[in-house]
């Protein structure tokens, strides 16, 4: 160790460590200087003249948690356990061991607290006794007053709940007083005018959201599970409030998506081949550009204009999936020619609060609408797919959680009828979108009591697709409900099924209604039997043993974690595997498109016009049948065993191996069903001109053995005409029993007698 006499220590912003430390030296009589900073101000340029002086006479200089706001001497040493040295010792314990000395029992509790607040004082087996003396002396150490503490509780009783994330929005400056009345928390956000900062689990990941463009404005430490706050004063107050809404999202008890598959056709097509009924090429030309939805394309160059979570999320996905299904999956533009995919977001989702209201008998159901995008496809199909966040405490709960994916996904009456509200079980009241241009379009009440329309969809969905699509019909596919992907935190019913073989799955209930959206009353399987079947077919128990289980049915794929797998699982489930989940979508709706076509061409009239085109429409229908299969039909498209394993799944659940290779049988035999025909129309072709020719045979033999000229020149050409005439009419009548090779194989014997 170097002499004391040679050493400088500066102090930074006070709190219980920094006056431990100065404590610690002055007690082992080391030099330091303390100027009594908070931590708003605790910067180097604060002790420019000490510097300059320590310098000039050669010191080392050691300074104790200072912002380098200013050039470092060489003879300059940072000590620190925040920000990019969160990894390193408490402060108090990296200065004890660089002067070799021991921390006694009070010290060793003051590190811990500042390292790791409540838990790290735990951990070493602090009384509770000593946990309150600690904070109440951390609390006055850094200047928090009774005006403080009284502006805390205040603060307090007005706190705000968002998933499991505590949120505190108060006027005083000083943090600690509200976090030690609410501890224990799990996550905790406090916001003051200008600043915030954030507590508890997944701090981390709160860091690396903000990290890229504002890291010199953060600080964090504690770990993991830690804390992350922004300096105040340092943004203007919108852009802070900003950030504390995206906070607040992070968070959610569930997670919801909507598909709607709909196949669709370019109007006054119906009659043309099927590469004109479904031209992209011609959407995208009358595509509405002066409304609510703006076409996003996958663009690398311009990848710094969306948000740095955006783009890490978006990385993910391809990353996870094989570059050759990137096509499908991302607008990229033209892709060998031809489009296979023009996707549309909607405006109002990114540019302020839309919720998604449905109302289920005395209750209604608000969830933040986070996005709503279309995509159509080049096989004649589309998807319409909303994606909602559940922020609220009081729709937590299980039975919440399935009204809201089997009610909020109606979107026509069902077969049962239902059509009076009083009355209903299993439709709600009204589905809403609230926040989007002229609202009144997106409510459906489910009144429209026309009993000759079937299969239509809500007016909301139409309106929205009529918004973006002019000259397009659009139709439903698959099901007369939308299609659900849902991830739901739950802690306790996570932990009571991580044990559970299928069969006590099947006696728990719960996984089998959450993974088939039944209603909360009871499953629609009444046999045991059937009900373990199923649930053994359509669960993927990879990783059980951590409280997740995963499902995929014909209509649904279903995330059960715990409340803290949302940053991991939840955001996997809404981005990974939400794409593969619309992939099986699109591949199962193209098949039936195909399947459609095939029927329609099949049943053209033989004797009607359509007959002439029936071969360019069996040509075409087979060449956009083949570039399905090469591009978006796959089967494999990612190298993660689990990627593998649940794609499997659900072409399983869908059937789509065998719906594919029905397909290829069906369109095979049109094929053949159409070379029939032109080849039958040729051969009839083929009969009519040896007719014609074996009635004007006579003529031609009769003119081959006079010659021409001859008959001409002899002045004999009207008897000669005559004698043509009968032959023409002998050969018309001789025409059922002559063949023309008869006919031709009497002329060669002839020629070889003479």
């Amino acid at each position: 160790m170097t002499n004391k006499d040679d050493i400088l220590f500066l102090l930074g912003g006070h709190d219980l460590e920094m006056l431990t430390i100065r404590e610690l030296l002055s007690d082992n009589g080391y030099a330091f200087k303390d100027n009594n900073l908070q931590w708003h101000n605790a910067t180097l340029s604060q002790y420019k003249e000490e510097i300059a002086n320590a310098t000039a006479e050669g010191k080392t200089i050691y300074g104790v948690e200072l912002d380098e706001d200013c050039s470092v001497p060489d003879n300059y040493y940072r000590i620190d356990h925040h920000n990019d040295m969160a990894d390193k010792p408490s402060s108090l314990e990296q200065v004890a061991s660089l002067l070799g000395l021991p921390l006694d029992r009070h010290q060793q509790l003051v590190a811990a607290n500042d390292k790791a607040y409540i838990p790290g004082m735990k951990q070493i087996y602090a009384t509770h006794e000593e946990v309150d003396a600690i904070r109440k002396d951390d609390r006055k150490a850094q200047g928090v007053s009774e005006e403080d503490e009284k502006i805390a509780e205040e603060a307090i009783k007005d706190k705000k709940q968002y998933g499991n994330l505590i949120v505190v929005n108060t006027k005083g400056s000083k943090f600690s007083p509200v976090t030690d009345r609410l501890y224990p928390f799990e996550r905790l956000l406090i916001c003051g005018d200008d600043e915030f900062c954030y507590y508890g689990k997944g701090a981390t990941d709160i860091y690396k959201r903000f990290a890229d463009k504002y890291a010199n404005m953060l600080y964090h430490g504690g770990g993991y599970d830690g804390y992350v706050g922004l300096k105040a004063g340092t943004l203007e107050k919108d852009k802070v409030f900003e950030m504390t809404e995206q906070i607040k999202e992070m968070f959610p008890y569930s997670y919801h998506v909507f598909y709607f598959p709909f196949k669709w056709h370019r109007k006054g097509t119906e009659d043309k081949v099927f590469s004109k009924q479904i031209d992209l090429e011609e959407v995208e030309k009358a595509a509405r550009q002066d409304g609510q939805w703006e076409r996003v394309q996958y663009n690398p160059a311009a990848s710094h204009e969306i948000d740095d979570q955006e783009q890490r999320e978006l990385f993910g996905e391809m990353q996870y999936y094989f570059e050759f299904v990137h096509d499908v999956l991302y607008d990229k533009g033209e892709t060998g020619g031809k489009h296979i995919i023009l996707h549309y977001e909607r405006k109002e989702p990114k540019e302020g609060k839309v919720t998604y209201e449905v109302q289920v008998k005395d209750k209604l159901y608000e969830l933040k609408v986070d996005a709503i995008n279309l995509n159509i496809y080049s096989t004649g199909v589309g998807i319409l797919s909303i994606f909602l966040k559940n922020l609220r405490e009081d729709q937590s709960d299980e039975s919440s959680i399935r009204d809201i994916n089997q009610y909020g996904r109606r979107i026509m009456v069902p077969h049962a009828g239902e059509f009076q509200p009083e009355s209903r079980g299993i439709l709600p009241k009204f589905i809403s979108i609230k926040g989007l241009k002229d609202k009144e379009r997106y409510t459906d009440t489910f009144s429209d009591n026309d009993l000759t329309k079937t299969w239509q969809p809500s007016t909301f969905i139409t309106n929205l697709i009529e918004d973006l699509l002019t000259g397009v019909d659009a139709t439903p596919m698959i099901d007369d409900r939308m299609l659900v992907n849902c991830w739901f935190g739950n802690d306790d019913i996570s932990k009571r099924l991580k044990e559970l073989d299928t069969e006590g799955l099947a006696k728990d209930d719960f996984w089998y209604k959450f993974l088939f959206v039944d209603e909360r009353e009871y499953a629609y399987c009444q046999n045991q039997a059937m009900k373990i079947s199923l649930i053994a077919n359509s669960t993927y128990k990879r990783w059980q043993g951590y409280g997740s289980l995963y499902g995929v049915t014909r209509y649904s794929m279903m995330f059960l974690t715990n409340s803290q797998s949302y940053g991991l699982i939840g955001m996997h489930a809404r981005t990974i595997y939400s794409r593969l989940f619309e992939l099986v979508i699109i591949q199962r709706a193209s098949v039936l498109r195909f399947a459609e076509e095939v029927t329609k061409v099949s049943n053209l009239s033989l004797k009607s016009e359509e007959n002439k085109q029936l071969m360019k429409r069996i040509e075409s229908l087979y060449k956009e049948y083949i570039r399905f299969v090469n591009q978006i039909y796959f089967t494999d498209v990612t190298a993660q065993d689990q990627g593998i394993e649940l794609y499997d799944m659900l072409l399983k659940q869908f059937s789509l191996n065998d719906k594919v290779r029905d397909l290829d049988n069906e369109i095979g035999e049109l094929y053949q069903y159409g070379t029939l025909t032109l080849e039958r129309e040729q051969s009839n072709n083929a009969e009519l001109l040896n007719g014609i020719a074996i009635i004007f045979l006579p003529a031609t033999l009769l003119a081959g053995i006079f010659g021409m000229n001859g008959i001409i020149g002899g002045h004999i050409l009207w008897d000669i005409l005559a004698i043509a005439i009968v032959f023409v009419f002998i050969g018309w009548l001789a025409r059922p029993r002559i063949k023309i090779e008869d006919i031709w194989k009497w002329m060669r014997k002839k020629e070889r007698k003479k």
